[in-house]
């Protein structure tokens, strides 16, 4: 996986150095809990972000929830390491566990990204709902973005609005496509 994730990140950089020439972007990009405890890992995303003239803020490093609860002190590490380089990082698949919100404090990562399986059954779910606006507020409070994963209606996404959440993703804004260059600003009334 750590070597894949190096592909997988190289590749990212190259597209993006490219994409960028005029244009903002962010990439969200997946890495695997092996690449959390390389301690050489940081320094070669240092090196990837020299070889193709990057600033770190254009990149977003996701880790899963499981993984970084199972290795806690490693992730807050790995976050304080990105962030001198001005990456940021996002822990995805958000707000299952029972102790989120505990968790939420211990890790200061910049982007909460609440798990789709509560963003998908939240419409007609009351307890869910409020699950997911208390995360929300959480985020808040630790002054990170928070962003629903999944989402795929209108009523979803009205909830989201009054929760107070930063970004959205899902079928209701865009499918997947192969090229970059989705533009927005065409969907906005």
């Amino acid at each position: 996986a750590a070597e894949i994730d190096r592909w997988v990140i190289d590749k990212a950089f190259s597209t993006l150095a490219k994409y960028r020439n005029g244009n903002e972007a962010t990439f969200y990009i997946k890495i695997a809990g092996t690449n959390l405890s390389d301690p050489e890992f940081p320094d070669w995303v240092g090196s990837r972000l020299k070889k193709y003239k990057l600033d770190g803020e254009a990149v977003v490093f996701e880790i899963s929830e499981r993984t970084a609860t199972h290795n806690l002190n490693t992730t807050v590490d790995f976050i304080s390491r990105m962030r001198s380089m001005n990456c940021r990082t996002a822990v995805e698949h958000f707000g299952v566990s029972d102790q989120a919100v505990q968790f939420m404090a211990r890790v200061p990562a910049d982007i909460f990204k609440i798990d789709g399986s509560l963003i998908g059954g939240m419409s007609d779910e009351q307890e869910i709902q409020a699950r997911v606006k208390s995360l929300a507020g959480s985020a808040r409070e630790q002054e990170a973005l928070c962003i629903a994963e999944r989402v795929d209606d209108a009523r979803t996404l009205a909830l989201l609005w009054q929760y107070g959440f930063d970004a959205i993703q899902g079928y209701f804004v865009q499918e997947p496509a192969k090229e970059l260059g989705y533009e927005f600003e065409s969907e906005i009334v």
